[in-house]
């Protein structure tokens, strides 16, 4: 278990007075990722109890309280919160405007809610809050859609009536949805739902589905799928979302592609693929990125399989053989003749 450090991103003025009132609210749904994600492999009741329940009460106690029913949208909002850990949108003109319900604030409050009720009926205990968390979570506000504006022209599989993706929150201000691309260098403010939270997947309905991986191709097609604060930020959900018998937008092996081409790209002589921020965010990507697909056949020329921490990608059958140990800095391709029992 690694230790988890709370700070209060987003909860300090910046020199733009209107961002005061507005701040980001998902600082301790992300942490509590860890907690969960340790329960969840390890089934240890003892931290369930003594740490990974009382941290989660906690931020499922913050959003219940937080949200607000709006008669209009008959949904709960997020009201006075922002998607992006400075609250501005920095590839949407720099701008700042006041958001509400932010597709990550959603995303991680439908998550937490859920774990939380279903810890607490574990447990037996907090009756009155999991009905209260069980009650609000199926009625919070949709997540924001919006079109690409230049999506057709920009993109391979572009035609007008399918450039939609998730905004990352409405801006109050216009009551519309914020550009797709408002921080496409900051995706998980649009990526949530996939991962970490798990809210969509291969097993959603073929209409959420389509969504998200549009999305997830429009935005990692900007950022050339190396984004300033890190891989983690953008593999992840396009992992989550390959399919070899559903190849929408693309097929498995082009996803493949554009990994490698982002690391020759960034690649420094250490190994460690160097993105003008988000250091630390860059530990354990690629490992990450690959269990989310792990023993996953994930197109007939590649197939992938997770041995410890090891990447093996199997080209041509199983005559040829790449490993890539994606741990640390050690981002590394070695070519090997794959020998029997080997893994």
């Amino acid at each position: 278990m690694m230790p988890v450090l709370l700070v209060r991103v987003g909860m300090f003025s910046i020199a733009r007075d209107e961002i005061d009132f507005h701040h980001r609210r998902s600082t301790a749904a992300m942490g509590a990722q860890p907690f969960i994600d340790y329960y969840d492999h390890t089934h240890d009741r003892d931290f369930l109890r003594a740490w990974a329940y009382p941290f989660v009460r906690e931020v499922a106690r913050f959003y219940a309280s937080y949200v607000r029913f709006d008669n209009a949208t008959q949904a709960y909002e997020v009201p006075h919160a922002c998607a992006q850990e400075l609250c501005g949108q920095r590839q949407g003109g720099g701008h700042s405007p006041p958001q509400r319900s932010a597709t990550i604030d959603l995303s991680y409050a439908r998550w937490i809610f859920a774990k939380a009720a279903a810890w607490s009926s574990l447990l037996e205990v907090d009756v009155t809050e999991r009905a209260t968390w069980e009650s609000i979570a199926p009625r919070l506000a949709s997540y924001p859609v919006t079109t690409h504006p230049d999506c057709a022209a920009s993109f391979p599989w572009g035609v007008p009536d399918n450039c939609s993706g998730w905004s990352e929150a409405t801006n109050t201000d216009t009551n519309t949805p914020a550009l797709i691309y408002a921080n496409y260098m900051w995706p998980i403010s649009n990526f949530a739902p996939i991962h970490p939270t798990g809210q969509v997947s291969l097993s959603s309905d073929q209409a959420t589905l389509a969504l998200a991986r549009r999305t997830v191709w429009m935005l990692n097609n900007h950022s050339a799928w190396r984004p300033t604060n890190g891989l983690c930020l953008a593999w992840p959900s396009a992992a989550r979302l390959t399919d070899k018998h559903d190849p929408y937008p693309f097929p498995p092996g082009v996803l493949l592609e554009h990994f490698e081409a982002a690391l020759n790209s960034t690649m420094q002589p250490n190994f460690w693929p160097s993105m003008s921020g988000g250091g630390l965010e860059q530990v354990g990507t690629l490992a990450g990125t690959v269990r989310q697909r792990a023993k996953e056949t994930i197109s007939d020329e590649h197939n992938l399989l997770i041995s410890g921490d090891i990447f093996v990608v199997y080209q041509n059958g199983l005559d040829s053989v790449q490993y890539w140990v994606p741990y640390y800095s050690d981002y590394v391709i070695v070519l090997a003749e794959m020998g029997e029992g080997l893994c």
